[in-house]
């Protein structure tokens, strides 16, 4: 485990032990919390507290049952992800048995100290649809006739070479055919780029398929400076949902985005279904739901923001008894719009409502600081 920055009042601001508590601590990094009263561990008796092969930043502990008191080295704004040179790695009880660290990485034989496996340096791929090749290695974004150097033509072949933690940049171009829709990670966690802006690097789908699908946890996901356009989603039940785009059990972060014409049964732009993802700076417009949420249709535990976004001129079929347009949701937790365009939001009977703050919305009954359109 990975236990960092927190704050307590009294004592133990890392972990602290009372009563009839029996604490075993292990493989655990303990940094950086603050108390007046032992900042990481305390323990009062007859509470019995058992630490070995963990990383503490509290004195008494450096030096017996294979503790350390070394700084981790985590990556800033990572996750309290470690360093590959970090002095954690390796240097964990590879008797506990973990197979996988907190994102689904493989621990190995052996295991580093913390929730994370050591991340060994990103890789960056490059992706050009007028220059590349897949039967490039994808080191550059320049092509060497007759190296094999240069960049891949389809962000498919990009993915499917690529590690978790590793940076896919898309040069502008537009990006049709099957190796660049029905894209999945895989449970990886990587940076798609685009290296120009989202009007001139465009995924799509061109009615055929839905453009993207993210199912598998991932957590520490950056797409940026895209458009997805004209994807749809085809079968039953939830692969009927995310024309554009379709987020299951995990936290992506999308900035500077645009989700258009894409078409679903609910979603047509996008579906969150137990998703605890981020818009920052997004388009959702022009796309087309036959049952809900045209734009937008969100549901399950589903705590996702909107920031600065702009939900607009999305549609759904004709004779649709709940007027959805752009947003429906059915979450038991609320989804946020924030600074947001967003005319009408929907939610369905006992489910959380969405949470608007500093948006602009069409409704009879507009809340202190939005605006009515």
């Amino acid at each position: 485990a990975t236990i960092a920055d927190n704050r307590a009042a009294v004592a133990g601001g890392g972990i602290a032990a009372e009563g009839t508590a029996s604490v075993t601590v292990r493989n655990t990094i303990l940094w950086n919390d603050e108390s007046p009263l032992h900042p990481e561990l305390h323990t009062e008796a007859p509470a019995v507290l058992a630490v070995s092969y963990s990383d503490i930043m509290q004195d008494g502990f450096a030096g017996i049952d294979h503790n350390l008191g070394v700084a981790p080295l985590f990556i800033p704004e990572s996750g309290y992800r470690i360093l590959a040179t970090s002095p954690l790695v390796g240097a964990g009880d590879m008797s506990v048995g973990l197979a996988t660290d907190i994102c689904g990485a493989l621990r190995g034989a052996a295991v580093d100290i913390g929730a994370h496996e050591a991340v060994a340096a990103a890789r960056v791929w490059y992706v050009n649809a007028a220059t590349g090749g897949d039967d490039c290695d994808g080191s550059s974004a320049f092509l060497a006739s007759g190296t094999g150097v240069g960049p891949k033509a389809s962000i498919g072949a990009a993915i499917a070479a690529a590690s978790p933690g590793d940076e896919i940049r898309i040069a502008p171009g537009l990006y049709l055919g099957p190796n660049n829709r029905a894209l999945d990670f895989g449970g990886m966690n990587l940076r798609l780029t685009g290296t120009g802006t989202p009007f001139n690097t465009i995924l799509c789908g061109e009615g055929l398929e839905r453009l993207l699908r993210l199912h598998l946890g991932e957590t520490d996901t950056e797409i940026s400076n895209l458009t997805f356009a004209q994807g749809a989603a085809r079968g039953q039940g939830p692969q009927a949902r995310g024309g554009n785009v379709l987020v299951e059990d995990a936290a992506p972060f999308f900035r500077n985005c645009r989700f258009i014409g894409g078409a679903a049964a609910d979603g047509g732009g996008v579906a969150l279904l137990s998703a605890r993802a981020k818009f920052e700076n997004c388009v959702i417009a022009g796309n087309d739901a036959s049952h809900a949420g045209g734009g937008i249709f969100a549901s399950g535990e589903c705590l996702s923001e909107f920031l600065n976004c702009t939900v607009a001129d999305n549609r759904i079929a004709p004779g649709t008894p709940v007027r959805t347009e752009d947003v429906y949701t059915n979450c038991a937790t609320p989804v946020t719009f924030r600074n947001t365009i967003v005319p009408e939001v929907v939610h369905e009977d006992n489910s959380a409502e969405a949470v608007l703050l500093t948006s602009a919305v069409r409704s009879l009954a507009v809340e202190p600081g939005n605006v009515q359109l």
